[in-house]
């Protein structure tokens, strides 16, 4: 498979009179790149617009030197699409979703058939095949919307809130299978939630309020955060002094005192220490919250 590159160039795009998207640029390419940020950051927007679903209100997605929206329906042979809440025929084996949703993208059928036992290898429900999909757990649903996805061997692969709703095990295991992936192609990753993209994301790009407030690798948004994460020893009654003036990513309870970890740009108390920053903290920095808190 060839190497993708998927450009936005100065993406604006508006609900009505409310902006959702303010000058969008960035560059994709082969591997993993996350979209992280918290619900309502535009990114699921974005997605929409890289899919060609909306026409942007200004600027332009060029995809191999060309505009998505001129290359209409051949844009979609090179997109596999994983939504947020993915809908599925409960009564249907794995096996006959696969082939109804191959059918509906004109795949062959002797073509299909040795597509569909690939990808079930692939994302571990071979054994599963002639299983109803309505008694699936969370993961092996969204392990199955992956292999629809990939019916078509698209060289974009775009995830949108993928863990959701996943135990930590299927977490872990979803995860691998990106990373596994994104070797042959370009997987965008949406997502609030750090520990999705911590250790697989060869790109972050940081999205809040319809802004992208960084780009890089997860060491450079670390790095941003370099002498600005504090721990130090307070009694428990100074708790809420701190909650109210500094941005506090953890507070542990020991007897009569708690250890706090803060974000500042400035150090909160003579006996603070410097400690090393995490993807978490930059998460908290950049956008005010905890990573994977619920939000309107």
């Amino acid at each position: 498979m060839g190497l993708a590159e998927l450009i936005l160039k100065n993406v604006d795009f508006s609900y009505g009179k409310t902006k959702v998207l303010q000058d969008i640029n960035i560059v994709l390419e082969n591997g993993v790149t996350a979209l992280l940020g918290p619900n309502g950051a535009g990114k699921t927007t974005l997605i929409n617009i890289i899919m060609a679903l909306y026409k942007p209100d200004r600027g332009e997605v060029i995809y191999d030197n060309h505009n998505v929206r001129k290359l209409k329906e051949s844009y979609y042979d090179y997109i596999g699409y994983l939504p947020q809440m993915p809908q599925f025929y409960k009564n249907f084996t794995a096996a006959q979703f696969l082939e109804y949703m191959g059918t509906l993208k004109g795949i062959e059928k002797k073509e299909l058939k040795n597509k569909i036992n690939e990808l079930l290898i692939l994302v571990n429900l071979r054994e599963e095949k002639n299983k109803k999909i309505g008694a699936f757990s969370g993961g092996m649903r969204q392990r199955l919307g992956i292999a629809q996805a990939l019916l078509n061997d698209p060289h974009i692969l775009i995830l949108d809130e993928p863990t959701a709703g996943l135990d930590p095990n299927e977490r872990i295991r979803f995860r691998n299978l990106i990373s596994e992936l994104a070797e042959e192609r370009l997987v965008l990753l949406s997502t609030h939630i750090v520990s999705d993209v911590e250790f697989i994301a060869n790109k972050i790009v940081l999205m809040k309020e319809g802004q992208c407030c960084f780009e890089g690798t997860s060491d450079e948004v670390i790095a941003s955060m370099d002498k600005k994460v504090y721990c130090f020893v307070a009694p428990r009654e100074q708790v809420d002094h701190y909650m109210r003036n500094y941005l506090v990513a953890n507070v542990k309870t020991m007897g009569s005192d708690a250890e706090l970890r803060i974000l500042s740009d400035h150090k909160p108390m003579k006996d603070a220490s410097i400690e090393e920053a995490t993807l978490e903290d930059a998460f908290l920095n950049y956008f005010g919250e905890r990573a994977g808190e619920s939000h309107a």
